[in-house]
């Protein structure tokens, strides 16, 4: 009898608990480290939620100097949200198309945890090729945390590990979310 006043009152308290909100409208700034070739840049990032469900994007630089414009698409259930993402990307080797798949979860009351994957087509380091890849197409396993400071500002820090080349992205950088 007791288990389930126990069990009841948890239940009811669980609306109460406060969760990160999952933010789409952002500008963002990292610093992003290649741990295999020793190469070090910025990658600046935006985003604009248009509706419930929609969302556009936008990113430049980063290890692999690369620009980008996409649409994204949310499918929200509570504090997870599933995305996908469908873009136009430009290497210096014409706009090529650029596909993203994840997850994000509200993780609490301050953080926010984000896994995907990334397709890359025609995407080179700052100082060309990695060692031994003979294919400039990339594939990007990525896992991020974005702990809230405060409301607006938050803390970023991701791993990306490619298929392609050796060693990981280490990035560590900020967010202003609007």
């Amino acid at each position: 009898m007791k288990l389930r006043s126990v069990i009841a009152a948890a239940c009811l308290a669980l609306p109460a608990i406060s969760v990160a909100e999952i933010n789409y409208t952002y500008v963002q700034g990292t610093y992003q480290v290649w741990t295999e070739e020793k190469v070090h840049k910025w990658l600046i990032k935006g985003s604009y939620q248009v509706n419930d469900s929609l969302y556009l994007t936008a990113e430049d630089g980063g290890i692999f100097d690369f620009r980008n414009a996409s649409v994204g698409f949310i499918a929200p259930m509570n504090n997870l949200h599933l995305y996908g993402q469908l873009g136009l990307g430009d290497s210096g080797d014409g706009l090529n198309p650029v596909l993203e798949g994840g997850a994000r979860l509200a993780a609490g009351d301050a953080m926010e945890l984000r896994g995907a994957i990334r397709y890359l087509p025609e995407v080179y380091a700052a100082n060309g090729p990695a060692p031994g890849v003979t294919d400039d197409e990339e594939l990007l396993f990525i896992v991020e945390a974005n702990y809230f400071a405060s409301e607006t500002i938050s803390l970023v820090g991701g791993l990306s590990i490619p298929t392609e080349a050796d060693g990981m992205i280490l990035e560590l950088g900020a967010r202003y979310n609007f």
